[in-house]
């Protein structure tokens, strides 16, 4: 598993990008040292690419991690849009933005130009 994420302090944003067998510790894992590093503030957009991801979670997972989120980001977060690829990821990740839909606006997408329109910022191409 690869995992990135980018701040853009700028844009209110926080791209973070999951590659190859994906679990849901892998997630949480990355979260946290989101939450953790100085330039992040707690009302910044989430912008999740699993579309190069084998997402591994089950339903169960989907909802601990969820659960997870929600006690650590303690109510304070801007939207999330979650990119995602191929029949299983997609499902997988509509499943994780109605959980967290439970206490942000979320939504999945098959690009970034969706995503980023959901999330309203203007962003030219992907970002590296």
């Amino acid at each position: 598993m690869s995992a990135t994420y980018t701040i853009l302090p700028e844009k209110n944003l926080v791209i973070s990008r999951f590659a190859g067998p994906t679990g849901a510790e892998d997630i949480k894992r990355l979260l946290l040292e989101i939450w953790a590093d100085s330039r992040f503030d707690r009302s910044f957009h989430m912008l999740m690419d699993f579309s190069k991801a084998a997402l591994r979670i089950g339903m169960a997972e989907v909802t601990a991690l969820c659960h997870s989120i929600m006690t650590i980001a303690e109510g304070a977060m801007g939207s999330a849009a979650i990119i995602a690829s191929g029949p299983v990821g997609t499902a997988l990740a509509m499943l994780f933005s109605k959980g967290l839909s439970l206490f942000t606006p979320s939504a999945v997408f098959s690009t970034w130009d969706g995503a980023l329109d959901f999330l309203g910022i203007d962003l030219p191409g992907e970002p590296v």
